[in-house]
């Protein structure tokens, strides 16, 4: 497994996939430094909020090529069949490529967070807002669990790769899932508890939105910015339990891929 993890980090090293990694990041951090301009309040924390967003999108994109591209395209190319020749299990490959991405993910993950640095120091330097944002440890926690999030997400991907005989079905309905599974528990909080939600549209939609949310992960749960943006308190049963809803599902989804990629005919 760990040589088949170590070929997927060469590779994804030595294509330009890191480069435009590098270069969507400058764009990104460049938009934090543009909103900075007409921020007079908060400044600092509007960067941050804005910079975390362009990381995770970012991120995802990158994660979603690299499955892709190390997994999705093998199978097209039939260049996999060189892998299986090895004496190995099915899964050691799968379980390596799904590796190499989530190591590429903390490495992608890591560049941009200096490039984020870089843009918040560039920025107004001498602005000092009352309530400061806090970049030490509530910042480590929401990047980690950003990668944990990545690693859901990848672990979406890799399971689409495993049974699709379309290389682009893993980035199409990987970054529908990222989408949905990050919007599915906000929506229904507003449709459950906001005080402008239409009771017609509660009626209509509350259990079809129940029913998703049992078998989607909410995403959201992963997201402690708060912690980073307003100095708040992280809560430890949260975080605990965002850890184990996202565990539970990469280990059913990766051991439903592998139980298929170990049967599965490539002619």
């Amino acid at each position: 497994m760990w040589v088949f993890a170590l070929s997927s980090l060469r590779a994804g090293l030595r294509s330009h996939s890191f480069l435009l990694l590098l270069v969507l990041g400058c764009l990104g951090m460049g938009l934090v430094l543009f909103v900075g301009l007409f921020s007079s309040r908060h400044l600092q924390t509007v960067q941050l909020d804005v910079g975390l967003s362009v990381i995770r999108a970012v991120s995802i994109l990158m994660v979603l090529f690299w499955v892709q591209d190390l997994l999705g395209r093998d199978v097209e190319r039939k260049a996999i069949l060189f892998s299986l020749a090895y004496p190995v299990p099915r899964s050691d490959l799968l379980f390596g490529r799904y590796l190499g991405v989530l190591i590429l993910a903390a490495l992608g993950i890591a560049a941009l967070t200096a490039l984020l640095f870089i843009a918040l120091s560039i920025g107004k330097q001498d602005y000092v807002q009352p309530w400061p944002s806090n970049t030490g440890l509530p910042m480590v926690v929401t990047l980690v669990y950003f990668w944990i999030e990545l690693a859901l997400v990848a672990a979406v991907a890799t399971a689409l790769a495993a049974i699709s005989t379309t290389p682009f079905l893993p980035f199409a309905l990987g970054g529908l899932f990222a989408i949905c599974a990050k919007s599915i528990g906000p929506i229904l909080d507003y449709v459950r508890l906001s005080e402008k939600s239409d009771p017609l549209l509660y009626e209509r939609m509350h259990d079809s939105l129940t029913m998703i949310h049992r078998f989607l992960p909410d995403t959201s749960r992963l997201d402690f910015r708060a912690a980073a943006l307003y100095n708040q308190p992280l809560d430890s049963v949260l975080m605990f339990q965002a850890l184990l809803m996202a565990v539970a599902y990469i280990v059913i989804l990766l051991g439903l891929a592998s139980a298929y990629f170990d049967r599965r005919e490539f002619a």
